[in-house]
């Protein structure tokens, strides 16, 4: 009977220890706190600064308020992807150049900014065409009519 009580006592502990264990990692979550937003934008939904210490405008949808956003040449990086997914650091001027070379049907932008300071971090146009980039670069010439999607929505990464 001795041996019985030992075992049942064991048993006991063994299973306070286990519960206790359970407990504190249900306990121990930590929370999550948002520091950055990301909008993805139509070309046509933006409004890029004069300068590079300005602010970015931008309007989500025909209802929506319009949200202004810092820019500042220390924190705001401007990045265009082509097609074939290679991506490159511009300057302002190029970006808004290549904004308005491109036909909004085949180019989103995505824009990243800091919540609590609302400052852009990053505005990246990501175009399933060429974008043609300074002036060494010419437009591309077209060969004919453009050939016909079966998805007429284009996801980015695709």
């Amino acid at each position: 009977m001795k041996n019985t009580s030992k075992t049942f006592k064991r048993a006991i502990a063994a299973f306070m220890l286990i519960t206790g264990l359970c407990g504190l990692s249900v306990t121990a979550q930590a929370t999550l706190i948002e520091t950055h937003e990301g909008l993805e934008l139509d070309a046509a939904m933006i409004t890029l600064p004069s300068g590079e210490n300005g602010s970015l405008t931008v309007k989500q949808c025909d209802e929506c308020d319009r949200l202004r956003l810092k820019t500042s040449a220390d924190t705001t990086n401007f990045v265009i992807r082509d097609q074939s997914g290679n991506s490159e650091s511009v300057s302002l001027a190029d970006f808004a150049k290549a904004m308005r070379l491109i036909d909004n049907r085949d180019a989103m932008v995505m824009v990243f900014y800091q919540i609590d300071t609302q400052t852009v971090t990053e505005a990246r146009l990501i175009s399933q065409k060429p974008v043609a980039r300074g002036a060494a670069q010419q437009k591309p010439v077209n060969s004919g009519p453009a050939k016909q999607k079966k998805s007429p929505a284009w996801q980015p990464g695709r």
